[in-house]
């Protein structure tokens, strides 16, 4: 918090580098006197609140030097036969883009810092960038100049080479019902047909960039990977979800066109074209694979299986209780979600959602969810 937002009493909180994560702290005048400096603090973190000990104004880190090859890292490489590494492009909450190095043989997923244009660092946390514990260096072969390998050096001096993986990435697009798809097409080398796997999407705008490391993983594994950005979202066109639309049939028709343009593809196996999905996504991929016989299999990763409208009421109690709210207060809450859903199934009670919305509006709770 700046000078002006803590002169007009916003409580300060704390900013973490690498991260964006923001802590709220319990004895805020432990740092008034420090507004918007670069600080290093350090204190107890309870409850998600951090109490301060000691602060230290820091020199502000440097901008990291351009990495104008970024663009070609993405992509597997080889350890040994049993030991992968993947690199992945993606954005995160943030909304900036970054690169992920994920080891499939240990399981660690971080974010890579840049050092130079082909110099990275990684820290022991997905977003932390400090203490280093692997430094990452890509190397271009000679002659075309293309990324050949990377180099991993653990913090003790180890290094270990990796050879990249040949795979194709293509651009693509496929027609859905009311939006043209842009999207990436990971093809394994192979001679014969591979099986196909299609990644669908959290809910939300999203790109073909929010699959964290897992375009890469299924790669490894020989699988041809499509990924495409959301309707509306990147390069892919339509309206997200218009007021006609009864969600979540836009984006299950999305699916059905993927799997329809795999289809078309002569490299792909048909009869082994898949989905996978997280979170909404998660919930897609059983309702694709419910619509066609021609979805080999469907991996649900933390999607709901409950109807839509039980699931929200559910996130309702669990997050205002998570929040410390009073029963009454959830209670209100609730019976209030549950008019509105009543309102827009039937169309009837509406003179009765508009007097409870009055009188709820101003609630501590209500900007939270309406």
């Amino acid at each position: 918090c700046n000078s002006k937002c803590i002169r007009e009493g916003v409580p300060p909180v704390l900013v973490v580098d690498g991260t964006g994560e923001v802590l709220p702290i319990s004895n805020q005048d432990a740092v008034r006197s420090y507004p918007g400096e670069h600080v290093e603090i350090t204190g107890t973190l309870r409850a998600n609140a951090l109490r301060v000990g000691a602060v230290k104004v820091v020199e502000k880190p440097a901008a990291p030097a351009a990495d104008d090859g970024a663009e070609s890292y993405p992509g597997d490489y080889l350890v040994s036969a049993d030991h992968v590494i993947g690199i992945d492009t993606f954005i995160g909450d943030d909304g900036k883009k970054t690169l992920l190095f994920s080891d499939y043989k240990s399981g660690v997923v971080r974010r890579l810092f840049p050092v130079s244009g082909s110099e990275y660092t990684v820290g022991p946390g997905f977003s932390v960038a400090s203490p280093i514990e692997l430094r990452v260096r890509f190397v271009r072969d000679g002659q075309s100049r293309g990324v050949s390998k990377l180099l991993v050096q653990a913090a003790d001096g180890t290094e270990t080479s990796a050879t990249r993986v040949p795979l194709s990435e293509n651009e693509v697009r496929f027609q859905g019902s009311d939006a043209t798809l842009a999207g990436t097409l990971i093809m394994p080398e192979s001679k014969a047909p591979v099986p196909a796997i299609i990644l669908l999407h959290g809910s939300g705008p999203l790109t073909r960039y929010s699959f964290g490391p897992y375009p890469h993983f299924f790669a490894s594994l020989g699988f041809a990977v499509l990924v495409y950005d959301k309707r509306s979202a990147g390069s892919s066109t339509g309206e997200y979800l218009s007021k006609n639309a009864y969600y979540p049939e836009p984006f299950i028709q999305d699916a059905l066109a993927a799997i329809h343009f795999l289809e078309n593809q002569k490299r792909i196996r048909k009869s082994a074209i898949g989905l996978w999905g997280s979170s909404e996504g998660g919930m897609l991929a059983t309702q694709v694979a419910a619509r066609t016989r021609n979805a080999a299999f469907v991996i649900n990763s933390s999607g709901f299986m409950m109807p839509l409208w039980k699931e929200m009421l559910y996130n309702r109690r669990a997050q205002l209780q998570s929040d410390g709210f009073s029963a009454s207060e959830i209670a209100d809450a609730v019976q209030f979600q549950k008019l509105r859903f009543r309102v827009g199934q039937t169309g009837a009670g509406w003179d009765e959602y508009q007097k409870m919305r009055s009188r709820l509006r101003d609630r501590k709770w209500f900007p939270m969810f309406f």
